[in-house]
Formats: structure tokens, C-alpha cells, sequence
């Protein structure tokens, strides 16, 4: 069998096995239902991005969510598949009023009436996993109310729990397989982000920190969460009544200035990537909207997180594919990376290069840094080399971004705001005082180090005493090294030499036991002239080396 890398939900880890159950009923049913979309759609026989996304809706959420993630693999898909799949939304017939009722009421252990004073039948919106209601509380704040289906989270669980043994069986069949691996990796993505979904607090806490982050940014916000009405199932927060950014129409109605709203949503997005290391990992214009002339950004279900050390490194690499500089971008990637696999490393820098060059001839005003940072992860993939999950968000993230200002605002120059933010941020005296306390850390740490080192040696010297340290070298040397390092250890040897006959006879002729015609006193001065001759010899033959090495001639 194949156990679960992850438990599904907080349910306990499972084993999956290769082939289905006799007993195994509801994974018989699905697969019969999933051929059935399959032969509905045409998919297999006539592919094209159209019929994919068709199919995938009609399979369900948890395919859905697959295509919503492969969306992000433009190593694996082509761009069309890749553009079709960005627009999966699970368009699903809305809850029946009285099932969100029941599940209010569940949620709560106590009837919904306590907690709303207004709740509207009608939702504002119904997708896979939940839907949304207006509603009033009681001291008439207007919210809206995000209901869980009810069964979601088993149907998505028995899913991918079928993905896992379809993959696992054909890995059985065919080992070793790389798509598989692949596979396997976007179904363990899956799984992490799916959990994430289904289990509201976590949306909370984005919400919680997201709406606590723009506090800061002028113009900007997100909805105010309230935590003490929501639960696992169910996520209460500021209803927000505005117009999609995209929306131009309805922008000029109302006198919104389009390119100072541009320029605030790339420095918004800018300063939650960057700054905040926090950022909206799905910011499509359905999610951004302006209310009063103010952005608001929606749906906190998805996020991407950095810590200190990758925000540094991203705001390198954007600095980098700005101002063509190779080398620092080559720095930031391969500080960032992991190898997973052979990498060629001298192939994978040159075609850095390659891709630096490709967009430094390209105007400032006309590079897509999104695209740019695409091609980089993709490159970077293409060799082996494996990067943080948050960083092929952003990099969607960018893209996103890039064609909300290319209609709103097409004079707004994405790559100056960016680079003019990210030589602010990194100039500003919190980022300084940042890399003090880092150089301050890496000093106390290396003064730890160092501390430790004299009793690392000497274990270490004890243990190659005790014979329990065993070292291998092979060396290979030329004749012409071999002869120099033999006539050096000759001179030597010789010079050693000569300084003990002195030192001896010295000492002997400064004794008593050297006096008179004592037969040492006669030992001592053979002794002395044997050392003046082979100091005397030793001199001469190193005034002549450096000679012959002077006139290029081979020393003897």
C-alpha cells in the first residue's frame, strides 16, 4: 500500500492501497461519473482549452482546484491551457436558503437570529465550497456572511484520496516516471491549499492580518473581519459595496482618477510583497474593488507568504530584471533555490544570461516584469532547480496585476514603481536597522562558532588518535613537481643538518669534557667543519637555483 503524505482535513492519515476495495463503493461511483464528464466533453478525443475547463467544472471543486493550481505549471501546460484555466471559477447552483439556515444554526449551537439581526435569502455569490449572504447584525452593521457547502470537505477528501491511488498505481506500473512525480506534487499542493480552504479560521487569520497590514497604506483596506461571529464553517466580515477595478465605466461615472488608482495597486501590491511579506495570491479584478475612491482587496482565501530573508531576495530580483544587472540576479536565484536533481550549472547560468540579455534590450517602459519573473521560475524548473511555492504565486500574481493597470491605467509604468519602492524600502532606516541586527546575529554566531572550535579540534584530534577518523587523499603530481618538492625537502634536510653539527660542536667545545686533548675536543671541531661545509654547500645551491630559475633553466 501508499500511505498519505498528510492527513486529509484533520482526519487521521489513512492507507491508501494500489487497487480499489471490493467494499469501496464511493470511489467505484466517482470513477464512473468522472468517464462520464469525460465522454460529455468530448476532452480526450477533441482537446482544447475550452473543453478542459468545461470538464473540469463539470467534475467538480476538487478538479477545479487542480486547474486553478496548474494554471500556475507553464512548464507542464501550454500558455493557452494555462490562460484558459486562470478563469476556472466554481460556478455551482446556489444552497437551498433553508440548508444555510441549518448550517448557521450548527455552526452556532443556537439559532442564527442571535447573532443577525437580517439575513437576505438571496446570495450574493455561490461557488463550490460556499456561498455568501447579506446580513445585518443587531447594532446594524451591514456584513456578508461566507457559508461552508455541507459534505465539501469529505467529497474533496474522497477525491484526492482517488487521485493518490491512480497515481500510485501507475507508479507502481511504470517507476520512476517524472510526470508522476509531478503529479504527485500538484496533488500534495492540492491537499495543502484545499485544507487551508475548507477550514474558515485560516481565512480568518488572513483577513485579520491583511485588514491590520493596509492600516498603513493610504487609500487602501480590506474587509474588517469580525472573529467573534465566525467559526470553521462560517466567516463573517465587512460587506463591501463597490464597482470592480477593471471597470472603467463605472469608474469615470463616478470621477475616480484610473491612473492614481494604478499607481496605488502596484504600490499596494508592491508593499505587501516586499514590506509585509504577506501578499494576495489571487488578485484577480473580482477581487479588487474601489469603494469611495478607496481599493479594497476581497477573498483572503489564498495568500502567499515570504519570510525576511526571500522578501530581501525578490526585491534583488526585481531591482535586477530592471536595471539588466546579471550578476545580482544570478546571486538572489541561486540563494533561493534548491537543487532537485542534476543540475548543470554552468548551461543553467548562460541561459540566465540569456534571458537577462533578451529583456535588458527591452524599453523600460515596455518589460512585463510578471512575465519576466515567470520565465525566470520556469527556467530555474527547466534545470532542476526548485524554488518556494510562494514564489510561482507571485509570479501569477504579477501577471494578474499587469493587465488590471494595462486597462486602467496603460501610461502607469509597473517597472519604475517598482524599482523606485524597492531602493526606498531597502535605503529606509528600519531596512538598516534590519541588516544590523542580521550582521549582529551572524556575529554572535560565528563568535559561538568560534568558541566552540578549540574543543571540536581536540575532539576531533582524539579521535584521530584513538584511530576512529580515517582520511583519504589521492593526489596526482608531475614529474617536473615531483623533482622540485624532492630537491626543496633535500635542501632542507641539509640545512637541519648543518645547524646541529654547529649546535653540537658549540656545545661540546663550551664544556669541560671537550678540554685539553680529550679526543672529543677533536670530535667537536670535525663536527664544526662538517656543519660550516654543508651550510656553505647549502647556500652555494640555493644561489644557484634562483639563478637558473632566473634564466629559465630547469633546476637540477
Amino acid at each position: 500500500g501508499r500511505a498519505s503524505a498528510l492527513p486529509l482535513f484533520g482526519v487521521p492519515e489513512k492507507t491508501i492501497h494500489f487497487s480499489l476495495s471490493m467494499h469501496d463503493t464511493t470511489s467505484g461511483r466517482r470513477i464512473r461519473e468522472i468517464n462520464k464528464v469525460l465522454r460529455k466533453t468530448k476532452v480526450l478525443s477533441h482537446p482544447n482549452p475550452q473543453k478542459a475547463v468545461e470538464c473540469l467544472e463539470q467534475l467538480g471543486p476538487t478538479f477545479i482546484k487542480i486547474g486553478q493550481i496548474a494554471s500556475n505549471r507553464s512548464n507542464l501546460l501550454k500558455p493557452e491551457y494555462c490562460t484558459a484555466f486562470e478563469k476556472l471559477r466554481a460556478r455551482v447552483p446556489p444552497m437551498p436558503f433553508q440548508t444555510v439556515q441549518e448550517r448557521l444554526n450548527e455552526s452556532y449551537g443556537h439559532p442564527w437570529q442571535d447573532v443577525f439581526a437580517e439575513l437576505d435569502p438571496t446570495p450574493l455569490g455561490s461557488a463550490s465550497i460556499a456561498q455568501v449572504h447579506r446580513a445585518r447584525l443587531h447594532d446594524g452593521t451591514v456584513v456578508a456572511v461566507k457559508v461552508r457547502r455541507p459534505g465539501i470537505d469529505a467529497t474533496m477528501e474522497a477525491d484526492i484520496t482517488l487521485m493518490r491511488r491512480t497515481v500510485a498505481t501507475f507508479q507502481f506500473l511504470t517507476p520512476a516516471n517524472a510526470m508522476l512525480t509531478t503529479a504527485e506534487h500538484l496533488i500534495d499542493e492540492l491537499e495543502a491549499i484545499t485544507r487551508d480552504e475548507l477550514n474558515f479560521k485560516v481565512e480568518l487569520n488572513n483577513l485579520v492580518r491583511f485588514y491590520d497590514d493596509t492600516q498603513g497604506q493610504d487609500g487602501v483596506t480590506s474587509p474588517r473581519p469580525f472573529p467573534q461571529f465566525s467559526t470553521g464553517d462560517v466567516l463573517v466580515m465587512e460587506f463591501v459595496d463597490g464597482i470592480a477595478v477593471n471597470d472603467t465605466a463605472g469608474a469615470a461615472q463616478r470621477g475616480y482618477d484610473l491612473p492614481a488608482l494604478g499607481e496605488r495597486l502596484v504600490q499596494s501590491y508592491v508593499t505587501q510583497v516586499v514590506d509585509n511579506g504577506f501578499f494576495h495570491a489571487d488578485p484577480h479584478p473580482g477581487n479588487i474593488q474601489v469603494r469611495d475612491g478607496e481599493l479594497v482587496w476581497l477573498d483572503l482565501g489564498m495568500t502567499g507568504k515570504l519570510t525576511r530573508g526571500e522578501r530581501t531576495q525578490v526585491g534583488r530580483i526585481f531591482l535586477s530584471i530592471a536595471t539588466g544587472d546579471v550578476f545580482g540576479l544570478k546571486k538572489a536565484l541561486l540563494t533561493m533555490c534548491r537543487p532537485d536533481g542534476e543540475v548543470d550549472h554552468g548551461t543553467l547560468l548562460q541561459e540566465v544570461d540569456r534571458l537577462v540579455a533578451l529583456y535588458s534590450a527591452v524599453a523600460v517602459e515596455d518589460l512585463n516584469v510578471g512575465q519576466a519573473f515567470v520565465d525566470l521560475i520556469d527556467l530555474l524548473r527547466k534545470h532542476n532547480m526548485t524554488l518556494p511555492s510562494a514564489f510561482t504565486m507571485l509570479g501569477r500574481g504579477l501577471l494578474t496585476i499587469e493587465g488590471v493597470i494595462a486597462k486602467i491605467a496603460p501610461q502607469t509604468s509597473l517597472v519604475d514603481i517598482i524599482t523606485e519602492h524597492v531602493r526606498n524600502q531597502m535605503a529606509c532606516f528600519n531596512n538598516a536597522k534590519e541588516k544590523a541586527c542580521t550582521m549582529m546575529a551572524s556575529s554572535l554566531m560565528s563568535a559561538q562558532a568560534m568558541s566552540t572550535l578549540p574543543k571540536q579540534a581536540a575532539d576531533t584530534l582524539d579521535m584521530l588518535q584513538k584511530g576512529q577518523v580515517k582520511i583519504g587523499m589521492e593526489t596526482s603530481l608531475t614529474e617536473k613537481l615531483r623533482g622540485d618538492v624532492h630537491t626543496i625537502a633535500g635542501r632542507l634536510s641539509l640545512a637541519l643538518i648543518s645547524a646541529a653539527l654547529l649546535l653540537a660542536s658549540a656545545q661540546l667545545l663550551s664544556s669541560d669534557l671537550a678540554a685539553g686533548s680529550n679526543p672529543l675536543r677533536v670530535i667537536s671541531y670535525v663536527m664544526g667543519f662538517s656543519g660550516f661545509v654543508l651550510s656553505a654547500y647549502t647556500v652555494v645551491s640555493i644561489i644557484r637555483d634562483r639563478h637558473l630559475m632566473r634564466n629559465n633553466h630547469q633546476i637540477k
